[in-house]
């Protein structure tokens, strides 16, 4: 799928304020468009170790992020059930 330099910095720029959200210690993550939305790869720490996990996140569910509040928390509950095992902020 092709997507403009735009919508890829804004998909990033989300991401990037929902996993802060979470409190990850230390993650890294990279995106890549797909046909329906997006295939996000976070790599986090656990400890002594690492975690990669693969999430596919649909373009409306991402956008909808940006202006409903519980889009946002849902998508975030998600997140946090696939990440649990990671390291968070004290």
């Amino acid at each position: 799928m092709s997507v403009s330099t735009m919508e890829l910095a804004e998909a990033r720029d989300m991401i990037q304020s929902l996993l802060e959200e979470l409190g990850l210690k230390a993650y890294i993550f990279e995106i890549e468009p797909t046909e329906g939305g997006w295939s996000l790869r976070i790599d986090c720490a656990l400890n002594g170790g690492w975690q990669s996990t693969r999430l596919e996140i649909p373009h409306r569910q991402l956008a909808d992020c940006r202006r409903d509040h519980n889009a946002r928390r849902a998508l975030l509950s998600q997140w946090r059930r696939c990440l649990e095992r990671c390291q968070r902020d004290s």
